[in-house]
């Protein structure tokens, strides 16, 4: 019974021991892979190519905003048309029908 406590304590330091080896080892696997990522988004910015393209996303992201803008501007104007000719359209017609009668 003696020879048992300290074998018991011997595995709990030893399940210990490897707990904190693996905690170590997921750590260090999630830094080496975030400086990995790094690392290669830096080399990929580094590249004419992928500079040109982020440009071209950028622009056209710019272009689709004023397009949008112009879009609601027209929408508005072609709303207020629509309501004059409506308007004339009434006025015309009330004034053609107390006109023939």
């Amino acid at each position: 019974m003696q020879f048992l406590l300290p074998y018991r304590k011997m595995e709990q330091v030893t399940e210990e021991v490897d707990s904190l080896k693996e905690s170590l080892d997921k750590h260090f696997l999630r830094n080496q892979k975030r400086m990995l990522e790094v690392k290669e988004r830096a080399e990929l910015f580094e590249r004419a190519r992928a500079q040109r393209k982020a440009l071209d996303i950028l622009n056209t992201v710019g272009i689709s905003n004023s397009v949008l803008k112009l879009n609601e501007r027209r929408h508005h104007l072609d709303k207020w048309i629509a309501y004059t000719g409506m308007a004339v359209t009434i006025i015309v017609v009330y004034a053609f029908w107390r006109w023939t009668h």
